[in-house]
């Protein structure tokens, strides 16, 4: 049964999830497709990345001691720093602080947000279930995992956007277009580096269909499955339909990309059940 650090770590991983996808996803899309920088957007992002990571933080430290001095505890704050747990903590930091200086720089500031997302994404591959095979191929697997669902989160919004609030609709029949033929080389990746780690994971189906693990993984892959049905969906219909010059798809479109966004925030939450409560078979 959860206790209340329980549900904390959950809440708390899931908003760390999303909001360091969103804010590397952000920062790796606006020099693809030349869009502007999302300013304000993305700082709320990496604020609330930095709030998780501290509130993670200080759970393992209390976890560590079994009450609240071990938030003041400098032997135990070290000790926790020197743990795989601290160690991705200090990286994410470097990742978010170099985020967030990109963002205060002109020119060459897209590019230090870049190097930064990609620091941050990779923070998550020194921590979990899956870093506990100890294996170069699986943490490149994570790895590959992440930065592609980044891309895919980081232009859901911005695209969203145009679709309802642009001035010119070619813009957004471009950009929706140049994503999709994106997508066809990372969705690819994105399934084969995930259904890779599930693969090294299990040791057989039964092991998938009748452990907590198991079914927890198989919402998240459902959730996915759908994602990109949608997806498929968007590029076969609404986005020819855009660069037609169809309003009305517009307003499909982003339609549909808010349903995206629901199904994201579903696997997300998977996620961070899969990663706090749950156990490998």
């Amino acid at each position: 049964m959860l206790d209340i650090l329980g549900v904390v770590s959950i809440v708390a991983k899931f908003l760390l999830y999303i909001s360091v996808l969103t804010a590397a996803g952000t920062a790796l899309v606006v020099p693809i497709f030349g869009l502007s920088q999302m300013k304000r957007f993305t700082v709320i992002a990496i604020l609330v990345a930095l709030l998780a990571s501290l509130t993670l933080y200080g759970i393992d430290a209390i976890l560590l001691t079994g009450d609240l001095s071990g938030l003041t505890d400098p032997e135990i704050l070290l000790l926790l720093s020197e743990a795989s747990s601290g160690k991705a903590f200090y990286i994410r930091l470097t990742g978010l602080s170099l985020l967030f200086i990109g963002l205060l720089v002109n020119g060459l500031g897209k590019w230090i947000s870049v190097i930064g997302a990609l620091i941050s994404l990779y923070s998550f591959t020194q921590v979990g279930h899956i870093n506990d095979h100890d294996s170069l191929l699986v943490s490149l697997s994570l790895y590959v995992h992440l930065l592609t669902a980044a891309l895919w989160i980081g232009i859901l919004w911005p695209l969203r956007n145009m679709a309802l609030y642009g001035a010119d609709i070619s813009i957004t029949a471009r950009i929706a277009h140049q994503f999709g033929r994106l997508a066809m080389a990372f969705v690819p990746a994105l399934i084969l580096a995930g259904a890779y780690m599930a693969w090294v994971s299990f040791e057989s189906l039964a092991d998938l269909i009748f452990t907590g693990y198991g079914q927890t993984l198989l919402v998240k892959i459902t959730s996915v499955s759908t994602l990109l049905v949608l997806a498929a969906f968007n590029k076969l219909r609404f986005v020819p339909q855009l660069r037609e010059g169809n309003i009305l798809a517009a307003r499909n479109l982003a339609r549909t990309i808010k349903a995206e966004c629901s199904l994201v925030a579903i696997v997300l939450i998977a996620t961070a059940v899969l990663t706090t409560v749950s156990e490998l078979p």
